[in-house]
């Protein structure tokens, strides 16, 4: 029984989300209402990417919703804008004791969209600097859901990632979100 109700949720969220997945050969009027809401979902990103190059924690915690998950290879699983606050001061605590500065950008691969949901999944690199040069890059694949609160502001719900070869990154197509 269990498992009907998970196939039949899955079903459901999935139609609901396929309704809406952006259409290459949309209409004029309905992609300019995606490409609003496609700009404000990657508004997120831009302020993501924002809070990354100055290392601001607050800026970062602002982006998840108040239950929001976040969600780390084999790390604990952390619950709340607050712990999520905590685990960015701490990163970026760690990179200015190394006197360095840090970029992110994004490939996004694959984008659903709701009037209220997001789902993206992608690749990203962060590249690290000491002097402006670059030190050293990491990249990861990453898996978000991000929602419109009743102030119609999108947020992330969740934001799972993990490392990824760069080959992994380099080889990815899609829309390249760079900041």
């Amino acid at each position: 029984m269990k498992y009907y109700l998970i196939l039949a949720f899955y079903t459901i969220t999935s139609v609901a989300f396929a309704q809406i997945k952006l259409d290459p050969a949309a209409t004029i009027d309905s992609t300019l209402e995606i490409t609003t809401v496609e700009e404000n979902i990657n508004a997120v990103y831009i302020k993501f990417s924002e809070s990354y190059r100055r290392q601001n924690a607050d800026m970062a915690a602002k982006l998840y919703g108040e239950n929001a998950f976040y969600i780390v290879g084999e790390a604990p699983m952390l619950r709340g804008r607050d712990e999520i606050k905590k685990n960015f001061k701490q990163f970026f605590k760690s990179i200015k004791s190394r006197d360095l500065e840090m970029t992110i950008e994004f490939k996004i691969i694959d984008r659903l969209i709701n009037p209220t949901l997001a789902h993206d999944i992608g690749y990203y690199i962060i590249s690290y600097f000491k002097k402006g040069n670059i030190s050293h890059q990491s990249t990861g694949k990453f898996s978000t859901v991000l929602f419109k609160d009743e102030d119609g502001t999108w947020m992330f719900a969740s934001d799972t990632y993990h490392n990824a070869h760069m080959n992994e990154y380099n080889d990815a197509k899609g829309l390249m979100l760079k900041f």
